[in-house]
């Protein structure tokens, strides 16, 4: 199921509004914010949302995201919810969610998880790449306890090839012994456990690719430009083909017309009111109302 193309753009334009508030407040505090992912790449070859995509995406180095936290708690407005998996016992993924009160969108992977389900944009932190050998041993280890949080916070969990079940085996057995609370302790441990030696690479643990894509190069998250972005702009790489050409390859090539649909399965989705609403502008002046028209 896909939601309908109406309900789709106004959805990416209330993310919008979001986003902005976020980039001000970054901007104001003087906090380094790249778009990631999908978003990156529509700014680059769409000048704004890819008109399939259904999410936004940040990312900050370690530093500066805890900053983030710290201020947009205390002066984002009274609309916005700053989800963060440490202090959130629903959330299990470790990155930040800023999220718009009076709203939901509840997706297929997290229908089972509870709190805060408000339309939202996503923040992820990067963290240090250990130098040498270690670095396996520790990628291995932030997977196992990635996918153990997955587990035990009630996210659906991809189906899996036979070889990986077992290989999950460890996994589901540790997961019956340890605390959720615990867990998430070890996790944030080891994952920032490199963070005040010399790196060039940064990795979002937290990130939806497998750790060869979400592991960059620290200049791409230090060394920014503005892109164009719908009517606003915001920081990118500077090196945006470089970036774009690890994620995706030959990025400018449209993939086929069957693969053009959005990434989440959404089951609900409820936009906030005309008045007051966080999209751009006025741009998405759409009665508020569950938005259950889909496509089939």
């Amino acid at each position: 199921m896909q939601i309908s193309p109406q309900h789709l753009r106004r959805l990416q334009l209330t993310q919008l509004g979001i986003a902005v508030e976020v980039a001000a407040l970054c901007d104001k505090h003087g906090l380094s914010y790249v778009l990631l992912g999908g978003s990156a790449l529509g700014a680059r070859r769409h000048g704004g949302f890819i008109p399939w995509d259904d999410d936004m995406d940040m990312g900050m180095l370690r530093h500066d995201f805890d900053r983030f936290l710290d201020v947009a708690r205390r002066e984002l407005p009274a609309s916005f919810y700053v989800q963060y998996w440490l202090d959130d016992p629903h959330m299990g993924a470790p990155f930040a969610k800023v999220r718009l009160n009076d709203t939901r969108l509840v997706e297929e992977s997290s229908k089972g998880t509870g709190g805060h389900k408000g339309i939202a944009i996503d923040i992820f932190p990067f963290d240090n790449v250990p130098n040498g050998l270690i670095e396996y041993p520790w990628k291995l280890l932030l997977m196992f306890w990635k996918r153990l949080l997955r587990h035990k916070s009630g996210y659906t969990m991809r189906a899996l090839p036979l070889l990986r079940r077992l290989a999950d085996l460890p996994m589901r057995i540790a997961a019956r012994h340890i605390s959720k609370e615990d867990a998430k302790q070890r996790f944030r441990s080891l994952m920032s456990r490199y963070n005040d030696e010399t790196t060039d690479r940064v990795l979002a643990v937290g990130g939806a690719y497998d750790f060869s894509k979400d592991m960059l190069k620290r200049s791409w998250l230090t060394d920014r430009c503005r892109q164009q972005f719908e009517d606003r702009s915001f920081y990118c790489p500077a090196d945006l083909n470089g970036y774009l050409e690890h994620m995706y390859g030959n990025y400018m090539c449209l993939p086929p017309v069957e693969d053009r649909r959005t990434n989440h399965t959404i089951l609900d989705l409820v936009f906030p009111s005309d008045e007051g609403n966080c999209a751009s502008d006025g741009q998405a002046a759409v009665p508020a109302r569950r938005a259950m028209a889909v496509e089939r």
